[in-house]
């Protein structure tokens, strides 16, 4: 739980529990064992805080504030732990219309899919077609308790649980904090905590009562739904309390849905807020026909476009005015910022924060034409060189050219225009993936039961269906498929990882099969392709493990764990540049970013010196400010009187001979970060002191305070200081050049010179198990895997060393412990205790972990056998895996698969596991 998390009426925060845990962890988990055997929460420990959140600027009513519940940690504690118990029933037992609180759904699911309903709006039916856009009226503060327990007791949830639940929700009293502080103690008789972990899963599965109950009233009168060109019928969307009813426009249906609508309300206490729901009508309705409805309803009738979770609905073109709302969403976001005094760095940290947030949100609902794209490039330019509504400031280049990697010369930014492409590719993976209703809906409406690739953009279809057309060619190569039940296409899909089997053989199919229809009794049905596929392939296909009781699994393979990854996926789209040294180094995590920035800045000329604003047409007369020279570059940073004695100062605090007076600022540069990593000494005392010559260029520009060397240097130091104080330099950052450690501060010295060690100390296995260490190795463009079993004794039973083809080293170390325990199984060895070097290993077989495209089949045979062992795994240090080290180093130089007995064990090996067996320790320095 978070440790920052504002504090309830106790005033006690995560934090005091995590820091005095071992002090109070036996009472603390006797209380949660008391409550879940029970027993109510003593009225003082459920007490809860309400403090009033405005919705909006300078709110005047009290309906426009948020009341929010500042819980006590126990309160929040109990909370989470049923909310996680919770968690994996939710997908099981709420319906796919609705997104919200639900693992694995997405809000942009919803807004996809009412884009899609909305563009068939206008289709001609008797009655016509519209929608309704409820709002339901401060839902989590008026819903029936009653009606939450009697919900939970339809789903099957059990007495105990619902008494858990109710000692959760019932026994609550409130004080409200006015002015800060607290006023009033009472005890509600309705609603549910906003701020309480438990809250939204209670509220979504008592709102899933509402959907089953539309769905029910749609399937008993069908004529009521929404007419859609070629879709599968849809009544409604919801994200949380926010819903979307689709309906067809005959009075006695909306009729149907008003009088459900007021049931409703008398079973939850729910009341859907008529002066903010609305109801959007097909251009065929007459206004004697909405008045009408507006009668019915007391709704609001609007017109396309509207907002909906915060993107635009529209139908027809994408015109500019739709994303005049986004463009002012942006512009508020920044002027917030405007006034504050932010440095380059700050004002970057803000820009990536609103591009980020817009990439994961609207970007992949909404496809911005080319002019808003500009408008808003403008818009994050203008704010990161500094200008205002009142001051406009010289924009040394455009916000496109500021962004990429920053070893690449960029800021670390991802450009608009690629963010738009990623998020097309995200959208592509969700629909392949068709575990939303949207993708569910995509697929039955456009594909019809074919492969995606053979189904094409026609006239008519919705801007969604143009746009996954445009990217299917750029995503589709990268998505592999994991057999297990086979419902993913024979020929067009990639399931064997070496590309489809229609590419592997050259040719082109239009044939829907699915790969489980070349299976039998759960293994492969060989005589229904052996006559038509060649030896390698059908041996390739024979591999392959099935389970029918398990779906496939879609991979993304260009990242490690198989999932889509924004950051990976624009790391394959965007265009390239080289990647430089310099640029590579000045950016690190104990160098501050405005420091970075400069450095950058100076690169790239994008400084105001008078030589370059020369260049820019700024003809003034030009004279250093720390002699009669004309201001350039190369002279305030390297080569001018001031800066010269910092830099001998430099080479004379490292022992070094870098400085002359004949070198560029880059090639300088290039030479001090020569052999260095990022983040060393030289590289932080090289930039800080770059950083210091600016800070004292400009106070003798502009505040007549002549420069000084001495206390640039002195400036200098004490940033090295404050950066060490704040545990941002470190022993290895100071490699090579410890000595000057001391020149800095002795506390620094006397702490660098601190050796740490620990013992690493291999054990041997529990009586009548067997223990397998394993280890993974590439070396040379060499690779191999190797292991070793032991028994309770610690003496071998068998070693074993084997050559690879060239694959990961995660792949080498999952290949080693599947040989292992290929040899367990075989002799009849049921008992095993794994013991690796790596953690990533571990976690990939402990956790319910699928693998990526390198590893998922090997993985998927390793958790199946080890169904059939009594197993642990854990790790060991590198020192303590020396005996698996080796063996994964000598399979490298093998040409086969060998096995060692003690007839033919290598005797360095011999040697290991003598002190392996004495339990003689290895040392650990760190």
């Amino acid at each position: 739980m978070n440790p920052d998390s504002t504090a309830g009426m106790d005033g006690y925060t995560s934090q005091f529990f995590q820091s005095c845990w071992h002090i109070i962890k036996h009472d603390l988990m006797d209380a949660v064992i008391d409550f879940f055997n029970g027993n109510a929460i003593p009225k003082y420990f459920t007490s809860s805080a309400i403090v009033l959140i405005p919705k909006k600027d300078n709110p005047a009513s009290w309906n426009e504030f948020r009341p929010i519940s500042l819980c006590t940690f126990f309160n929040k504690l109990i909370s989470k732990i049923i909310t996680l118990r919770l968690g994996p029933l939710l997908p099981r037992i709420i319906s796919l219309n609705q997104t919200a609180f639900v693992k694995g759904r997405l809000i942009s699911d919803n807004i996809l899919m009412a884009q899609e309903l909305v563009n068939d709006l206008h289709m001609k039916i008797r009655g016509g077609n519209m929608f309704f856009k409820l709002d339901i009226s401060k839902a989590y503060d008026k819903i029936s308790w009653e009606f939450i327990f009697n919900v939970l007791e339809l789903f099957g949830f059990s007495n105990q649980f619902i008494r858990l639940i109710k000692n959760s929700v019932d026994n609550v009293w409130f004080s409200v904090l006015l002015n800060g502080g607290s006023n009033g103690f009472f005890h509600p008789k309705h609603g549910i905590r906003q701020g309480d972990p438990l809250s939204p899963s209670l509220f979504i599965i008592a709102m899933e009562y509402f959907s089953r109950c539309i769905n029910y009233i749609f399937e008993k009168c069908p004529s009521m739904y929404y007419l859609n060109k070629d879709g599968f019928p849809i009544s409604h969307l919801c994200f949380a309390d926010d819903f979307m009813i689709f309906c067809n426009g005959g009075l006695k249906h909306i009729k149907k849905i008003k009088n459900f609508l007021n049931n409703f309300y008398l079973e939850s206490g729910l009341s859907i807020n008529d002066m903010k729901s609305s109801f959007f009508t097909s251009k065929h309705f007459t206004i004697d026909k909405i008045n009408k409805v507006s009668s019915i309803t007391h709704f609001v009738h609007q017109s396309l476009p509207f907002k909906y979770l915060g993107a635009p609905i529209f139908k027809g073109l994408k015109k500019s005015h739709l994303f005049d709302e986004i463009i002012k969403k942006m512009t508020d976001r920044i002027s917030s910022w405007e006034f504050h005094f932010l440095s380059y760095g700050g004002r970057l940290t803000v820009l990536k924060s609103i591009l980020n947030s817009m990439a994961f949100h609207l970007f992949q609902v909404i496809q911005p034409n080319a002019s808003t794209i500009l408008r808003l490039e403008r818009i994050l330019n203008k704010f990161f060189w500094g200008s205002r509504n009142d001051i406009t400031r010289m924009h040394w280049t455009s916000w496109s050219k500021l962004c990429g990697p920053l070893n690449e010369g960029g800021l670390g930014c991802k450009s608009i225009s690629d963010s738009i492409i990623v998020s097309s590719m995200k959208m592509w993976w969700n629909f392949r993936k068709n575990e939303s209703l949207w993708a569910s809906y995509m697929n039955y409406k456009y594909c019809k039961g074919k492969h995606p690739l053979c189904c094409y953009y026609k006239h008519g279809d919705s801007s969604i269906w143009r746009r996954l057309c445009q990217i299917k060619n750029i995503m589709e190569p990268l998505i592999a498929w994991g057999i297990n039940s086979g419902d993913c296409f024979f020929w067009q899909d990639n399931w064997l990882f070496e590309g489809s089997i229609e590419s592997l053989l050259s040719t082109v199919s239009y044939s829907n099969v699915k790969v489980k229809k070349f299976f039998q009794n759960n293994v492969w049905d060989i005589q229904s392709f052996i006559d038509i596929f060649p030896f390698d392939i059908i041996s390739k296909i024979l591999k392959i493990s099935l389970d029918n009781q398990r779906n496939d699994h879609i991979l993304f393979k260009l990242s490690y764990n198989g999932n889509f990854v924004f950051k990976v996926a624009w790391d394959f789209i965007r265009k390239k540049k080289n990647v430089t040294m310099v640029f590579s180094k000045i950016w690190s995590n104990n160098i501050p970013t405005s420091y970075s920035i400069l450095v950058w800045r100076i690169i790239k000329k994008f400084i105001p010196v008078d030589a370059i604003l020369w260049k820019k047409g700024f003809y003034l007369p030009s004279k250093c400010l720390c002699c009669y020279h004309i201001e350039d570059i190369n002279h305030v940073f390297i080569n001018g009187p001031i800066a010269a004695r910092v830099w001998i100062w430099f080479d004379n605090f490292f022992n070094t001979n870098y400085f002359s007076g004949h070198l560029s600022f880059n090639h300088f540069l290039t030479v001090i970060f020569h052999n260095t990593t990022r983040g060393h000494i030289k590289i932080v005392t090289a930039i800080s002191l770059i950083w210091f010559l600016w800070i004292d260029r400009n106070d003798a520009k502009h505040r007549n305070i002549p420069m000084n060397h001495n206390r640039i240097i002195a400036r200098t130091k004490e940033k090295i200081n404050s950066l060490y104080k704040v545990n941002l330099i470190h022993q290895k950052q100071l490699r090579g050049f410890k000595f000057i450690a001391k020149k800095l501060n002795t506390n620094i010295f006397d702490e660098l010179h601190e050796t740490c060690f620990k013992y690493v100390i291999w054990k041997k296995p529990n009586l009548h198990y067997i223990k397998i260490n394993t280890d993974g190795s590439i070396s040379e463009n060499k690779y191999g895997c190797g292991g070793i079993l032991r028994n309770d004794k610690g003496n071998l039973i068998v070693a074993f060393s084997s050559p690879l083809n060239k694959c990961s080293v995660l792949y080498a170390e999952l290949m080693a412990i599947f040989k292992g325990l290929q040899i367990c199984l075989s002799s009849g060895y049921f008992k095993i205790w794994i013991e690796v070097d790596a953690m990533l290993t571990i976690s990939c077989i402990s956790a319910d972990h699928i693998g990526n495209f390198d590893t998922f089949y090997i993985l998927k045979d390793i958790k199946k056998m080890l169904s059939h062992l009594d197993y642990k795994i854990s790790h060991i240090w590198r020192e303590g895996n020396s005996a698996a080290d080796f063996l994964a180093k000598t399979g490298c130089n093998l040409d086969q698969f060998t096995l060692f007995h003690q007839n033919n064990i290598p005797i360095l090996l011999r040697g290991i596991i003598n002190l392996d067996k004495s339990g003689l320790p290895y040392i650990r320095s760190y």
